[in-house]
Formats: structure tokens, sequence, C-alpha cells
């Protein structure tokens, strides 16, 4: 029998500060003008496919750039996501707070998983756009970590 997290009903909508009260149980909390989003944790592949594009993209950044997996971004005052690839400021990756402002953002990567699809391909972009996060991608993972780009057409 697997056990799930069951969330209380909450009054009004959700803040960044319910958002880090969240439970650290592997899943992914998102606010989306205040409404919370929850996706099951990732599996092996799109980490294995986030690892490789984080990678690729630290080789090519210049020293005053991050490139990180896995972070909230404060995309609006009740929209807060957490794109799975993110070059950012170094400032903003060794400063202290634990969500990152889009402003510090230069590139967002998505890699589309099943559970995730429509808000990945669609929702998101258009979130990423209105805060002005420089540059969105979405990418989805083939097999055995190959990656491929449908605007480039090809595998990473």
């Amino acid at each position: 029998m697997s056990s799930a997290s069951v969330l209380a009903v909450h009054p009004g909508p959700y803040t960044i500060f319910d958002l880090e009260a969240m439970p650290e149980d592997g899943q992914r909390y998102e606010l989306i003008d205040g409404g919370l989003h929850v996706t099951p944790a990732p599996t092996p592949l799109h980490q294995i496919a986030a690892g490789r594009l984080r990678t690729l993209l630290a080789a090519v950044a210049p020293p005053e750039w991050e490139a990180v997996e896995a972070i909230d971004v404060q995309c609006g005052r009740d929209t807060v996501l957490q794109p799975d690839v993110i070059g950012l400021r170094a400032a903003a990756a060794f400063g202290p707070d634990r969500v990152i402002n889009a402003a510090d953002v230069a590139v967002v990567v998505e890699i589309v998983s099943p559970s995730s699809a429509r808000m990945d391909r669609v929702l998101k972009p258009q979130v990423y756009a209105e805060a002005e996060a420089a540059d969105r991608d979405v990418v989805r993972p083939v097999r055995r970590g190959r990656i491929f780009h449908p605007r480039l057409g090809h595998r990473v």
C-alpha cells in the first residue's frame, strides 16, 4: 500500500509563505496566481536529461552565470515555478534567497513528462514570457538520457 500526502483545505489563494511550508516529500510544489500545483517526483530518465542539460549549459556559461536544476523562480507576486534547468546570475545563485527572482534568470528549460505535458508546453512558457524570464525552451527525454530538441531537431 502506498501513502500519499494530503493537503488540508486552504482558505483563499496560496502565497509564497504557504509554498515554503510545503513538506519536503519529493513532489514539486508550484504556485500560479495563488493556485497550488503539485506534480510527482521526476523519473530517473527525466533527472538524467536535466543533469546532462545542466552540464552542457554550465560548460558554455560565462563566469558571471551559473546553471542549476530545479530551484524556485518567482515569476509574479503569487507565482513561483520550478524549472528543470535554469541559467541564472551567479550573484543570485550564491545569494541567501531560496526563491530566485525571474529577473535574474537568463534561460529556463522544461523537460516534458507525461504527468506535466500541458503545464510544461503551454502554461509555463506563457508564465515565463509574462515574467520576462529570458529564453525559454521545452525538451522531451526520448530514451536512455537522450534528449530531443524540437526546435533544433537533434538529440543532445
